[in-house]
């Protein structure tokens, strides 16, 4: 009898791809297992640790309002009272009736000529406390002359020069004299003959000439006054031919 062999042929590379996708196919599963796993944690955590972040907050805020919360309780109103006023301070109200006969009825002792005759006043009005002021009458420049610079009224003349220059009228009285400086300056009349005229209410009381020696001539005169001298004065500068080249008007009042 023949000897039958029998072969038996293993297929090993079959095998090993079944072994290698078998392998892979075990390692993706066990990857995607992880992911699965972590990510499902991750939603667990979040769903625990949010709303406990959120009811712990909501606690707080529920605390703080308590807290703050005041509870006001309202006041009792109290009932308004009247303050009784004194007797004295109110007014007693009558009936119309009775006040429209207490005004018709004429009160005894009062007569119509006593209420017919005018009420005189006797009392005498205070004196005005502030007396109207008069003006005071000023020295008045009625003339003046380009070549006479300075022409015045003064209490007195020192080396040619006036001084207490007067602007008002001058007050005199009849225990002293009070004397009255005519000054003035004249320019460019070198060889001319001036005059100073006083003048008491528009009569020449006094005259004096003046002969210009100078270029710049400085010439002064004087008068006395009283209580016989008051009233409007005039003391004026003018030549030869009684061309008036300055006028001061001025009044002399007794105290």
């Amino acid at each position: 009898m023949e000897n039958k062999k029998i072969v038996i042929r293993i297929n090993r590379s079959q095998d090993r791809e079944k072994a290698r996708s078998s392998r892979s196919e075990s390692r993706q599963i066990t990857q995607w297992n992880i992911k699965r796993i972590v990510l499902a944690l991750v939603i667990l955590l979040s769903c625990i640790v949010i709303p406990f972040c959120y009811l712990d907050k909501g606690l707080e805020n529920a605390a703080d309002d308590k807290a703050g919360i005041v509870e006001h309780k309202p006041e009792k109103e109290k009932p308004v009272t009247e303050k009784q006023q004194p007797e004295s301070l109110i007014e007693k109200k009558l009936p119309e009736k009775a006040l429209i006969e207490s005004v018709a009825e004429k009160p005894s002792g009062i007569t119509t000529d006593d209420i017919n005759k005018p009420v005189l006043d006797n009392t005498e009005k205070p004196a005005d406390s502030h007396p109207q002021k008069i003006p005071e009458a000023k020295v008045e420049r009625v003339v003046t002359h380009h070549k006479v610079p300075r022409a015045l009224l003064a209490r007195g003349v020192s080396n040619n020069e006036p001084f207490g220059k007067i602007t008002r009228a001058v007050t005199v009285n009849s225990d002293k004299a009070t004397g009255i400086f005519y000054f003035t300056e004249i320019k460019n009349f070198k060889g001319a003959t001036f005059y100073h005229q006083w003048l008491h209410d528009d009569r020449l009381v006094y005259k004096r000439p003046i002969k210009v020696l100078g270029n710049r001539w400085r010439a002064s005169t004087s008068k006395l006054f009283n209580n016989a001298n008051t009233g409007q004065w005039t003391v004026r500068l003018a030549d030869k031919a009684g061309r008036v080249y300055n006028r001061l008007d001025f009044k002399v009042i007794a105290e």
